[in-house]
């Protein structure tokens, strides 16, 4: 009985410590905190600092229509990634961005993708 209750009474000391530790942390939280350092750097404003204002033209041009040939075919998704990726905010939804990528394509590589194309124009 005796090694039980010392037992109990070093779970409680333990537990006691803990709580000592856990409201120490708390109080160092609650301190104020010190102003932050000023700067000496000019901030300068985002491009589009202003919400409402956003561009109307693109920046790069159109890739050119992808005809199917395997050999041009790296290249030109290069170009059409970084059209969507600078200009997809100009092109509008992700459905438009679609529709404009088909638009890029001619003869061999549009019959490649035509049922991809017709199957996902309108989801």
């Amino acid at each position: 009985m005796q090694a039980l209750q010392e037992q109990q009474q070093a779970q409680v000391q333990a537990l006691q410590n803990a709580l000592a530790q856990t409201n120490d942390a708390v109080q160092a939280l609650r301190q104020p905190t010190p102003p932050p350092v000023e700067s000496t750097q000019i901030p300068t404003p985002p491009e589009n600092s202003d919400p409402t204002t956003r561009r109307t033209k693109p920046i790069l041009p159109n890739p050119p229509k992808f005809n199917g040939s395997r050999s041009e075919y790296e290249g030109w998704k290069s170009l059409i990634k970084d059209k969507i990726d600078v200009d997809g905010e100009i092109i509008g939804s992700d459905r438009n961005q679609f529709i404009f990528i088909a638009s890029r394509l001619e003869g061999k590589g549009l019959q490649s993708a035509l049922t991809f194309i017709t199957t996902y124009r309108d989801i």
